[in-house]
């Protein structure tokens, strides 16, 4: 099994005590489709988005669009085991213009990953795996 860097503290930010997250993020490139919860239709108001980190408790997000804090999105995850719902819901924490273009959208998970599905997700977004169209939905 391959070992995956955390994104972590800098020995300045813990001097610091700047870096307030409490669970270990993982860089990785999935490519993923969210929407608002707000939306009632399955099939309409889906963006991608790219995921940049995750952890058990939360995700982030790079999106073409903004979505304000305290926002709930339901994000649409790749399957990693038959018991692991790939529709999770997630609480905008914070939203960052980029400067390349785009929002940098950081999320609260509803309800944390287990270890097991957040190893099998680093795996997958760090494999190049399967990524999921803009059509597909539920």
């Amino acid at each position: 099994m391959s070992q995956h860097q955390p994104v972590g503290r800098t020995a300045s930010a813990q001097a610091l005590g700047s870096e307030r997250r409490a669970w270990v993020r993982y860089p990785t490139s999935l490519e993923t489709s969210c929407k608002p919860l707000t939306v009632r239709r399955p099939d309409e108001g889906w963006c991608l988005a790219q995921v940049r980190d995750i952890s058990v408790a939360g995700i982030g997000l790079v999106l073409s669009r903004r979505f304000e804090p305290g926002a709930i999105l339901t994000i649409d995850l790749p399957r990693t085991s038959p018991r692991f719902s790939p529709m999770l819901l997630a609480r905008v924490v914070h939203t960052t213009e980029l400067a390349e273009g785009g929002w940098m959208v950081g999320c609260e998970f509803a309800n944390h990953l287990s270890q097991d599905d957040l190893q099998a997700l680093v795996e997958e977004g760090t494999a190049g795996g399967v990524r999921p169209s803009v059509g597909r939905r539920p």
